[in-house]
């Protein structure tokens, strides 16, 4: 479920706000504090799986946006402009959490439970192996060539990290999950170490 079963008062017009009033009051279309028993997936309208639709989710956040942004409300009530702020701020968390695969698989796993550290190590030595082969590569590469071929590799093995991480979630598997999203996060550091290094040869 993305929405709380509790039903709560409008701060301006006290009347009932509706679990599906989000963000405004459906009585009086004044503007709501954030409701933290909604997921991310609530704020818009989507169900909570891995596969997601991502040009559906930019679309949802713009119209969101346009909607809540701060400079919508710069001719109402202090209260208004705090939870336009609020809100806005909340709705950019949630889009930029929901458009990374990385950051939603993370995400998700704390939904059910299974929290991952910043800097979890993986007991995986195969996976350790190539992790350090490939910091070793790139540590020497001296070519555009080469970080073009690893950069290309990479992009295969975290497409299939995705893949395999959209099934365990919605097989909720989700211990098995949890080790694909652990071994995509290193191949996405591996990632940001190659672009890091593409600004030597630009």
């Amino acid at each position: 479920m993305h929405f709380s079963t509790d039903t709560k008062q409008c701060w301006n017009c006290q009347s009932k706000v509706d679990r599906k009033d989000v963000f405004f009051c459906n009585s009086c279309s004044v503007i709501q504090p954030p409701n933290n028993n909604i997921t991310f997936f609530g704020y818009f309208d989507s169900p909570v799986s891995y596969e997601l639709d991502v040009a559906k989710l930019k679309r949802s956040f713009i119209k969101l946006q346009a909607g809540l942004h701060p400079d919508k409300f710069i001719q109402k009530s202090q209260i208004e402009k705090d939870y336009s702020a609020q809100q806005s701020a909340l709705i950019n968390k949630a889009y930029e959490t929901l458009v990374h695969p990385l950051k939603r698989g993370i995400y998700m796993l704390e939904l059910e439970g299974f929290n991952l550290e910043e800097k979890e190590m993986t007991t995986n030595v195969e996976l350790l192996s190539t992790i350090m082969d490939l910091n070793e590569k790139l540590v020497y590469c001296q070519d555009k060539k080469t970080l073009d071929e690893m950069e290309y590799e990479i992009k295969e093995t975290l497409e299939d990290c995705k893949n395999k991480s959209a099934s365990n979630f919605r097989n909720c598997n989700f211990a098995d999950a949890r080790e694909s999203i652990v071994r995509m996060k290193y191949f996405f550091n591996i990632m940001e170490s190659i672009k890091e290094k593409r600004l030597l040869f630009s």
